[in-house]
């Protein structure tokens, strides 16, 4: 068996070399950065979950504006940018839906019935990507006959604000971490200044 050099065995490497006052600095810091963590993921969740729920009801009520008056209409008149209408009436499908210029344009049938197909329940809002158009927040309702009318609204909205949410949450965290680990190690330092 080799021999090791004077001193090498039972040498302790990483945070365990650190000096005391690091040490405590660091436990605190970890401790802090766990539990704003966790802070930060249940909010997250808080948000989604409210943005989501206001999302679902404009769906639900630009969908009961498609199924009033004569008929189903494919017609953008009354709604946001960014809504996208699909129906079926006897296996053909057709879409229409806002475009970002506040201009009707037709959304390809291949398109609209690959839209109903994702649907898996009638009545309840459900989230469905869109192809060349993204995310979508989609509600389907039967209208008379076989006719299936599905509603839906962009969740770029619901996207971009949870994407600042959690930039500026991990901001605001590496900052008060980096001040606290400088307001930390100099208090450590004067209570163990005794000890020295």
């Amino acid at each position: 068996m080799a021999e090791h050099p004077p001193g090498v065995r039972g040498r302790r490497r990483g945070p365990a070399r650190w000096p005391l006052q690091r040490r405590l600095v660091a436990l605190v810091l970890v401790l802090l950065a766990a539990a704003a963590s966790v802070v930060g993921v249940v909010s997250t969740l808080a948000l989604r979950d409210s943005l989501l729920a206001n999302l679902d009801a404009e769906v639900v009520a630009a969908s009961r504006r498609a199924m009033t008056g004569p008929g189903v209409q494919l017609e953008g008149r009354g709604q946001r940018i960014g809504t996208l209408r699909v129906a079926t009436d006897g296996g053909r499908a057709a879409g229409i839906y806002i475009t970002a210029r506040a201009e009707l344009a037709e959304l390809p049938a291949r398109q609209a019935a690959a839209v109903l197909s994702r649907l898996e329940a009638v009545g309840r809002p459900q989230t469905v990507v869109v192809e060349g158009l993204g995310r979508y927040r989609m509600v389907a309702q039967q209208a008379a006959g076989p006719v299936l009318v599905a509603t839906g609204l962009p969740l770029d909205d619901v996207d971009a604000t949870l994407t600042r949410h959690v930039a500026t949450t991990a901001a605001v965290t590496l900052a008060g971490l980096a001040v606290l680990g400088l307001l930390g190690t100099l208090l450590v330092r004067r209570e163990l200044r005794p000890l020295a």
